[in-house]
């Protein structure tokens, strides 16, 4: 046996109220008054399915009573059904409801007693179903959620192993980019700091950005290891395959993007890998792009990239001090690098000094430990 729904039926015409009273009975656990200020201690001890309002008597209430409804705690979710006299029309006491401030009503019904348990059967139908539809939405949704989760962790597991082969191929050392990573964030700090690019800056989400650097040379997983490691000078030859690296490590990343739920971790770390060995007067690689054109992201990531260049150990010559890459840099400003990032460098390069030293002296420690 289905559960029977509790019913308020509210109608001022006594006579009236029990026959309705009565029909509904058949289906229905009713509750019915016959005067609506004694709805709310009725409600205090008992949640309805559904409340039956007597439209006539509404109006002599201007509405106060829905208004009741709407702003008490727990009550809010109550459905009501309106009954409409023969003259009374849907839209036009739902217009009236509505100008007066009052909660919307969920159904209208003719205020003729044996018509109403089919008017209330199908309005609570309606109501079930709904709730069932939301319901099942919910579940649908924590699924995907769900399901999103464990891609993303899937993505996530993937990027680390691949950020962990560019590292290595990249740097014997392997933590290239752990320091690049580390002096992108310095400049990126600084630049929102001083309130420098805002525009271009204004959409960023900086922590995944800082994170994505970490692809930027992804390309080079593809070049051979007899240019790749050279410890001499390479050739114009060499040098033209070295520099295929960047469109080779956009098309890797074009390849996970198309596999991938949307992730803006990939979009940034394609504009960087992308842009990183453009310069600021045109003569960079691969594209030649000039000045703003190139890609904020990637302007940025030339100095992180240049000055840990420079003060790291590489099989092809021995490091420099972090005074030498700073003049470096400050020498490229307008040329290579842009200049209003090289000022923003050259105000934190004491911060670029310190790591550096600190990240070589762990590395040789390392090293020393491993002898």
């Amino acid at each position: 046996m289905s559960k029977r729904s509790k019913i308020i039926l509210v109608d001022s015409d006594v006579v009236n109220c029990a026959i309705s009273r009565d029909a509904l009975a058949r289906q229905h656990e009713v509750f019915a008054l016959s005067n609506v200020h004694k709805l709310g201690s009725l409600l205090e001890k008992l949640t309805p399915d559904l409340i039956l309002f007597d439209y006539e008597a509404l109006c002599a209430e201007n509405f106060t009573t829905l208004k009741m409804l709407q702003l008490t705690r727990g009550w809010q979710e109550i459905p009501v059904m309106l009954l409409l006299g023969e003259h009374d029309s849907a839209e036009s006491a739902q217009s009236r409801i509505l100008q007066a401030g009052a909660k919307a009503a969920q159904g209208f019904a003719p205020k003729i007693p044996e018509q109403l348990p089919f008017w209330t059967s199908r309005l609570l139908g309606e109501l079930n179903q709904h709730q069932e539809d939301s319901q099942l939405i919910c579940r649908l949704q924590e699924q995907l959620r769900q399901k999103n989760t464990q891609v993303f962790e899937l993505q996530n597991t993937v990027f680390v192993g691949m950020i962990g082969i560019v590292d290595f191929r990249d740097d014997a050392t392997g933590r290239h980019i752990e320091r690049t990573r580390i002096y992108l964030e310095f400049l990126v700090d600084k630049l929102e700091e001083k309130g420098l690019y805002a525009e271009e800056r204004c959409n960023w989400d900086t922590e995944t950005l800082i994170a994505s650097a970490a692809l930027h040379d992804i390309g080079k997983v593809a070049i051979p290891d007899s240019i790749l490691f050279k410890p001499g000078k390479l050739t114009a030859e060499e040098f033209a395959v070295m520099q295929t690296h960047v469109e080779i490590g956009v098309k890797l990343i074009e390849q996970m993007e198309m596999s991938a739920t949307e992730c803006p971790f990939l979009s940034y770390a394609k504009t960087i890998a992308a842009t990183h060995h453009e310069r600021w007067d045109g003569t960079g690689y691969p594209y030649g792009l000039r000045g703003e054109a190139i890609a904020l992201e990637g302007r940025l990531m030339a100095i992180a990239d240049v000055y840990d260049a420079i003060v790291s150990k590489r099989v092809y010559k021995e490091s420099q001090s972090p005074e030498m890459a700073e003049r470096i840099i400050s020498k490229g400003a307008g040329t290579h690098f842009d200049p209003v990032l090289v000022e923003v460098f050259r105000e934190i390069a004491p911060l670029f000094a310190k790591t550096a030293r600190r990240l070589s002296d762990y590395e040789q420690a390392g090293r020393k430990e491993v002898a």
